[in-house]
C-alpha cells in the first residue's frame, strides 16, 4: 500500500516512540489479528493505525463518528499513503473501488449495511 512517495513520511513516524498503551494495543492485534481502539482526542490513535497499516500492508476500514472528522481523517491518511489507496466512503454514492484504506462514518456504515440486507 505505501509507495515511495510517502516513504519519508512513514520513516518520520517510525522515529517516534509509541506510548505504553500503543505497544499494548499492537501486541493485542498480533495475538488476536484484529483491533478496536477507543481513546481520547490527541491520544495517538491515528499514528498507531497508520504505523500498523504500513507495517502489515493490510486492508483497513476506519470508522469515525462524524462527517467532518471523516474528511479530516481522509486528508490525513491520503497525505501519508496517497489518494490512490485511500477512499472516503459516502452512503449517498455507489463505491466501486476496492482501495485498501477506506474511511467512513458510523452512519454511513449503518446505511450501507441496511442497503445490503
Amino acid at each position: 500500500m505505501p509507495n515511495e512517495s510517502n516513504a519519508s513520511t512513514c520513516k518520520a513516524y517510525a522515529t517516534v516512540s509509541p506510548r505504553q498503551w500503543q505497544r499494548d494495543a499492537l501486541a493485542a492485534y498480533h495475538q488476536m489479528h484484529g483491533l478496536l481502539v477507543v481513546a481520547g482526542v490527541g491520544s495517538g490513535k491515528t499514528w498507531m493505525a497508520q504505523m500498523l497499516i504500513h507495517a502489515l500492508q493490510v486492508p483497513v476500514l476506519v470508522v469515525v463518528p462524524a462527517k467532518d472528522l471523516c474528511t479530516q481523517t481522509y486528508d490525513d491518511y491520503a497525505s501519508v499513503f496517497g489518494t490512490s489507496v485511500v477512499e472516503h466512503i459516502d452512503s449517498t454514492k455507489k463505491s466501486d473501488t476496492k482501495k485498501p484504506i477506506r474511511i467512513c462514518t458510523i452512519h454511513t456504515l449503518t446505511a450501507l449495511a441496511k442497503r445490503e440486507a
